[in-house]
């Protein structure tokens, strides 16, 4: 983002303001295709200065691309690359703090409740059907799968645990991986339903 910027500034100071504009829409790019999306989850109070500043912002700092149309002087233009640089920098510290792993454990938290809830309904649903006489001897062994299950589930987690350390050196792509996992996981489920 940083060396796209730097190309607008210097087309600008050129006078070759197509190129800037050029220069400013690749920059925007890179920041919508990645770090954006890690913003609106961790960060999201970023997001609108940001914007401002790519775009139309008319704040103490007018948005690059109000600027380049109006072939604005070029000390306008590197005022406004100077407060994007700090909101970028800004943003950047955010996404780097500890903010993000207490949103990312609240997430999981979320989701292994949901699931659990949805485990308990099954249970029940299952439980509910066998009360009649004959079937009641079932009820028993579910019981047995059930804790049976709760377990696997705690052995399960501590070689996932270890298995995901292990390549986190890998970042967003096991992350992808993963979750093209689980996705499969989950159609396998719900077609199975």
């Amino acid at each position: 983002i940083s060396t796209m910027l730097d190309q607008m500034v210097a087309a600008a100071s050129a006078g070759q303001y197509e190129l800037a504009e050029s220069a400013r829409l690749e920059s925007y790019a890179v920041l919508e295709s990645g770090p954006e999306a890690r913003l609106v989850v961790f960060a999201p109070q970023f997001k609108a200065p940001l914007e401002d500043l790519f775009w139309y912002g008319q704040g103490d700092n007018k948005g690059l691309a109000y600027l380049i149309e109006q072939r604005a002087p070029l000390s306008d233009i590197q005022a406004s690359r100077a407060a994007l640089d700090r909101e970028l920098a800004a943003a950047q510290a955010a996404l780097g703090s500890t903010n993000a792993p207490v949103a990312v454990a609240s997430n999981a938290a979320i989701i292994v409740f949901r699931e659990g809830l949805e485990a308990v309904l099954i249970l029940a649903s299952l439980m509910g059907s066998l009360k009649q006489g004959d079937q009641r001897r079932y009820r028993r062994p579910l019981w047995w799968g059930a804790a049976a299950a709760f377990g696997v589930t705690v052995l399960t987690w501590l070689l996932a645990r270890g298995v995901l350390a292990s390549l986190a050196r890998h970042g967003e792509r096991l992350e992808a991986i993963v979750s093209l996992i689980a996705i499969a996981v989950l159609l396998l489920i719900t077609n199975w339903f």
